[in-house]
């Protein structure tokens, strides 16, 4: 439980720097029109990713058999959060909604830089 409690705090803490590190690049390649759509879809990520969090620490005091309906359950409200926040953000065109877009999906260049370090330190110790 507490290695789980360990990987969502590091998650969160390397998705706020990721937001905080894009916007900084968009702001510095010249795209300062995509930095309130990116930290905004980030949020949401954020937001998504706590979530998420939260329902599988509760989940893993639950019995086996209750774990996936509670799981999936809480994979409707995540997915409507989501989807009500798109709409509200194509609602207002001083956002920009790609960049919205790629907030939301900014999860995944974490998960990939986790495993890419994950895996070159796990074959760093079997060569040493």
């Amino acid at each position: 439980m507490e290695e789980l409690l360990r990987y969502i705090k590091r998650t969160l803490l390397q998705l706020i720097g990721l937001t905080v590190v894009g916007a900084a690049v968009f702001y510095a390649v010249g795209l300062p029109h995509v930095v309130l759509g990116w930290c905004i879809g980030s949020g949401i990520n954020i937001v998504y990713f706590a979530m998420l969090g939260s329902r599988s620490a509760r989940a893993v005091k639950l019995p086996p058999e209750c774990v996936v309906q509670f799981i999936r359950g809480g994979f409707a409200l995540r997915f409507i959060v989501v989807c009500l926040a798109m709409i509200i953000i194509v609602q207002f065109p001083v956002i920009n909604f790609w960049g919205a877009v790629g907030g939301c999906f900014s999860y995944r260049l974490v998960v990939f830089a986790d495993a890419a370090w994950t895996h070159i330190h796990v074959r760093k110790r079997k060569e040493v």
